[in-house]
């Protein structure tokens, strides 16, 4: 029986690893950029550690190339992240404990004075949450505010963005993962008749901030959008409970402290960007 080509066992020079350097570099910059190229590459670095090094060399100089593999799990354009395998249900916190826990995921991401901004949650069945999620830490000096994220999923699921494939299933790889956690779409595919007829008008999710006293609507902006990976937007899009949008240069504690003297609970809302 013949040898597999790609067998890099074999002596008699047919296996795939035999092939000169640069017919393997030139078979490689020619696959399709996807996450099977990266595969590709953790197997050369199992197979042919130098031959990876020269690829990566090559790549590093290559700045149109290396853009394009960067952005392969991002969506174009964005550092908004896509085209995970599965990703994981959306948590719904049940107490503060819970939620001071999902804030804590991305604690190593800022810097001490800089506004933090926590993991993505949920709200129960009645879309409300248990107990409070804005509050103020006077040990700490800081308020820690939940900020409500929308989307429109109606106008996101159309075939331009996601491509109908076989037996009904829509192409999901360029939906973000967030959108996907979101609206329960774990998977990669997904069937394209269930989120015509199921998926909502609009769709949202929160995320706790941390913020001192010199901290405006504007930043806690900045901050999501690093999180996301949102483009910048010097534009304030920050908006009240009741839709009429903040300036930049509104305070946080300012607005934090005015609408406790009126016995509400601030509950800012931004719109998840067109990408």
């Amino acid at each position: 029986m013949e040898p597999a080509l790609g067998n890099t066992q074999d002596d008699d020079g047919t296996g795939l690893m035999q092939l000169p350097d640069e017919l393997l570099q030139r078979t490689i910059r020619m696959q399709p950029i996807d996450p099977a190229l990266l595969q590709l590459f953790k197997c050369l670095e199992l197979t042919n550690k130098r031959l990876c090094n020269v690829l990566r060399q090559e790549i590093l100089a290559d700045h149109e190339y290396r853009d394009k593999i960067m952005n392969i799990f991002h969506v174009p354009g964005t550092n908004i992240p896509c085209w995970a395998e599965t990703v994981q249900p959306l948590p719904i916190p049940d107490d503060m404990s819970e939620l001071m826990r999902i804030f804590n995921e991305n604690a190593t991401m800022f810097q001490e004075n800089t506004v933090h901004v926590g993991g993505a949650y949920g709200y129960g069945d009645e879309g409300q949450c248990g107990f409070d999620d804005c509050f103020e830490d006077e040990e700490d000096n800081s308020i820690y505010m939940a900020v409500e994220i929308e989307f429109g999923p109606d106008n996101l699921f159309q075939p331009d963005n996601v491509p109908l494939l076989a037996n009904d299933m829509a192409d999901l790889s360029r939906v973000p993962n967030i959108i996907r956690r979101v609206l329960g779409f774990l998977a990669l595919t997904h069937s394209y008749t269930e989120i015509n007829v199921g998926v909502a008008q609009v769709a949202k999710y929160m995320r706790l901030v941390r913020v001192l006293p010199h901290h405006t609507m504007q930043d806690v902006q900045n901050a999501l959008a690093r999180v996301e990976g949102w483009n910048g937007n010097e534009e304030c899009m920050m908006m009240m409970e009741g839709g009429d949008e903040y300036e930049s240069d509104d305070n946080v504690f300012f607005e934090f402290h005015t609408a406790r003297t009126h016995d509400v609970i601030l509950f800012p809302n931004i719109w998840f960007p067109e990408f």
